[in-house]
């Protein structure tokens, strides 16, 4: 981010607070953030254990994998941007 103040010639440049950063990768999934999946797969026996704790670790998967299991039975095609 740039910040610049008119009528002076100083220009500031910013970057991204590294906490604003923690936070976005945590909206997005919380596995980003480090140490986390080790943390949280430690017990997981099976593949299938990873998997479903990926799944409950966000909020968006899990409606997707909603999603996906709804529109195959009703044939339907589904399109994923990421």
């Amino acid at each position: 981010m740039v910040l610049a103040k008119f009528g002076t010639n100083s220009v500031k440049s910013t970057q991204l607070n590294n906490m604003d950063v923690q936070l976005r990768k945590c909206c997005n999934h919380l596995f980003l953030l480090k140490g986390v999946e080790e943390e949280l797969t430690r017990d997981c026996k099976t593949e299938e254990d990873v998997y479903n704790k990926i799944l409950e670790s966000s909020g968006k998967l899990m409606l997707l994998d909603k999603f996906i299991e709804k529109f195959k039975k009703e044939n339907h095609k589904m399109l994923i941007f990421s």
